[in-house]
């Protein structure tokens, strides 16, 4: 049977496409997307939920999620993954990505 719990970031990462619809007059924007993509990916890879007021103040993750999912290396794929897609399961279409823009 088909699982469609994320096992892996990497099962992520390989489907978020990113678009850039405009760029900075002053030729920054290379630079500034290649630091947007590694904080994406140190988003993912980190262990658990950033410790940031925001994220603890925003309602998304509650204290107790937070708490228990502290340790747990793919919780920040399933919250992108759950925010994304309004779902925590990965969608059955073959197809499918996550569009940042």
């Amino acid at each position: 049977m088909y699982n469609r719990r994320v096992f892996s970031v990497d099962q992520l990462w390989q489907r978020v496409k990113f678009y850039i619809i405009a760029a900075a007059s002053d030729g920054t924007t290379r630079h500034f997307v290649q630091l947007f993509l590694r904080y994406v990916c140190c988003y993912l890879l980190g262990a658990g939920h950033p410790n940031h007021p925001f994220v603890r103040g925003c309602g998304l993750v509650s204290t107790q999620v937070f708490d228990r999912e502290v340790e747990d290396p793919l919780a920040s794929s399933q919250l992108l993954l759950l925010v994304a897609t309004e779902s925590d399961l990965i969608p059955i279409e073959h197809h499918w990505s996550i569009t940042v823009i």
